[in-house]
């Protein structure tokens, strides 16, 4: 009878083991890396953020200003982190470390894609060139 009882046991502990672990394991196999984890969620919010507020800046011509970037910064870490999820999060935050260190990688890719962003850096040069026609 212990016997059993000692079975049963350690079947429901190595349940318990393999459960709170499939889920990571999911995830860790079905991304190559955490890496690609993050940036998948991160091009998800990218797309969504820019065509709801880069795009107006672009249609309009101007570059956004200090602001308008830092608003568009949190409205960008508030999307990812609601599309990633809770255990997605929780996942990346023990990769990272930190919340810190997860929400500065977060901005940095936002900032890499605008940085990158062909429209926005037309518009750079075009207002450059109005600069120096005007004198300024």
């Amino acid at each position: 009878m212990s016997n059993i009882i000692l079975i049963l046991l350690f079947s429901s502990i190595v349940f318990l083991l393999i459960r709170s672990y499939a889920y990571h394991w999911i995830l860790v196999n079905k991304f190559k890396n955490y890496t690609d984890l993050l940036t998948h969620y991160l091009e998800m919010a990218y797309d969504a953020i820019y065509k709801d507020q880069i795009v107006t800046y672009t249609t309009d011509g101007t570059v956004p200003d200090n602001e308008a970037l830092d608003t568009i910064k949190k409205n960008y870490i508030k999307l990812s982190l609601s599309l990633m999820g809770p255990k997605v999060e929780k996942v990346l935050l023990t990769f990272y470390g930190n919340r810190e260190t997860l929400m500065e990688t977060i901005v940095l890719h936002l900032q890499s894609k605008i940085d990158n962003d062909q429209i926005l850096d037309l518009l750079k040069k075009k207002q450059g060139d109005d600069n120096e026609e005007r004198g300024i």
